[in-house]
């Protein structure tokens, strides 16, 4: 069996292949399918064999999924909502400078939708830059947060929405007591 007979969509097929996977573990080959579907799933396998990705492609897939359905809803909201005033030339919108680059009045911020909980930072990280590669042809975001570091640039990234977050526990605890984290649209968790 192959990655593309596992009904896998073709951005994160892509990013697979670039990886240079080509024959799913056996954790991949039997978890992908069943989380594809919906399923829950607990697996066991030796440190190795994939089990990251067992559990980060569907969790892109369906997020992707998700996101793609509510677009419509997103764009009607955008297109209901008033418009800016124009700058005059050479004058540059305050509400553009406010929002910043990469956010327009007509995107939402983006609630949490997974949460991968795990003990160390070393692990966390290793988790985030899988979601980092088998995710790069998509659209989301994602963040980890982890301890022993200062919380800014965590809180800063969080602060403009993320749809997957890989977190260790302390950190996670500790920035819900500060509102930092909403975990109320959870729909995935590791």
């Amino acid at each position: 069996m192959n990655f593309d007979q596992l009904g896998i969509a073709a951005p994160i097929l892509r990013a697979v292949d670039e990886k240079g996977y080509t024959i799913p573990t056996p954790i991949q080959e039997q978890g992908i399918p069943l989380a594809l579907s919906g399923k829950d799933i607990l697996g066991i396998a030796q440190t190795g064999t994939g089990k990251t990705a067992a559990f980060a492609i569907p969790i892109i897939q369906h997020i992707m999924e998700m996101r793609e359905r509510e677009a419509p809803k997103e764009q009607a909201h955008a297109a209901e909502a008033p418009t800016e005033p124009e700058a005059t030339p050479g004058e540059a919108s305050p509400q553009k400078e406010r929002r910043g680059r990469n956010h327009s009045k007509s995107e939402p911020k983006r609630a949490i939708k997974a949460l991968i909980l795990t003990p160390t930072r070393e692990l966390a990280m290793q988790i985030d830059e899988c979601f980092t590669s088998y995710g790069k042809y998509s659209s989301l975001r994602h963040c980890v947060i982890f301890g022993g570091v200062k919380q800014q640039p965590q809180t800063d990234k969080l602060g403009r929405g993320v749809d997957i977050l890989v977190a260790t526990p302390g950190r996670l605890l500790d920035l819900m007591g500060q509102k930092f984290v909403d975990l109320s649209n959870l729909t995935h968790f590791v």
